[in-house]
């Protein structure tokens, strides 16, 4: 806040319509693909940090750093050396820690003792757009796409600390459901890629691989949990939580994964070609936010 009553600081408030944000949107063969499904993920997410990129080409940004609203940062200098670093890195952010950005399942993990390793999160992600020309897909890991590209993921680095809100995790069993498609679909290419593949080489094979791993781990997590209900009080909303995902897994064909990573590198394709021919227009940020369609207040 200190930083917005400098004179310099121009601040906007956007009045954000995820239906009119963008010309392409509705073009997103992803976005089309989940919407009648049980994995259609109805979050504005997505498309408000796909807005800050388009913004971004619009007036010539350098940096874009996204921040949820559910998460705090003590220290400003770390958002400035997370800055610093894009000169080297692709994207960089800071470490969620003491209660991280995980899915249901994950934190399911987390209770019985299982490690999971640092990572970038939307939530607290820095990028330089104009460079890193991607996309957030409308899915649950959504930042997850934007990070990969159509070889592998780029050089990434995590730097400082960020603190996330505390939530129940397990108190809705629908959130489970919303995040299944894409855990298995982000988490299945990160795998893929680490091996070497590229993105388009996760075919249905690999993915009829893959749906019994993930099978495996849900089942041994509700296994795990079933042994402790008499110990543990939050077992039976676990086991709940955990079955949904396990219900929805049951949905997931390896013909859908491999339409939908087809879709997701023809959206990248699309949305590359529309920054493209928006860029370095060099508008203020008022004449881009209309640009956009969007109404705007200038408070600074």
């Amino acid at each position: 806040m200190e930083l917005v009553d400098t004179p310099r600081t121009e601040v906007v408030a956007l009045d954000f319509d995820r239906d009119h944000c963008m010309p392409i949107r509705n073009a997103f063969g992803t976005s089309e693909l989940l919407l009648h499904t049980p994995f259609h993920n109805d979050s504005e997410a997505s498309a408000k940090r796909n807005t800050a990129i388009a913004l971004s080409h619009l007036t010539g940004w350098d940096r874009v750093f996204f921040l949820d609203d559910d998460v705090a940062i003590d220290d400003p200098d770390h958002i400035r050396s997370a800055a610093g670093l894009l000169d080297k890195y692709a994207v960089t952010g800071l470490t969620v820690h003491t209660f991280p950005d995980l899915s249901v399942a994950a934190h399911a993990y987390r209770r019985l003792g299982g490690q999971a390793k640092p990572f970038l999160a939307g939530g607290v992600l820095m990028t330089a757009p104009r460079r890193r020309k991607s996309f957030f897909p409308e899915i649950y890991n959504d930042d997850a796409f934007y990070l990969l590209d159509e070889h592998s993921f780029p050089p990434l680095a995590l730097t400082g600390l960020a603190t996330q809100d505390e939530y129940d995790p397990f108190d809705d069993p629908a959130r489970a459901i919303q995040q299944e498609f894409g855990e298995v679909v982000a988490i299945g290419l990160h795998h893929r890629t680490r091996d070497g593949a590229k993105p388009h080489e996760a075919d249905r094979d690999f993915w009829r691989d893959y749906l019994p791993i993930r099978r495996r781990f849900l089942d041994y997590l509700s296994t795990e949990y079933h042994a402790r209900m008499d110990n543990d009080p939050d077992s039976a909303k676990i086991i709940a939580a955990i079955q949904a995902a396990e219900d929805t897994l049951s949905l997931i064909t390896p013909a859908f994964c491999t339409a939908y990573v087809d879709a997701w590198l023809r959206d990248r394709t699309a949305w590359i070609r529309y920054l493209d021919s928006v860029a370095d227009k060099r508008m203020t940020t008022v004449d881009a936010v209309a640009e956009l369609g969007l109404p705007a207040l200038v408070l600074s």
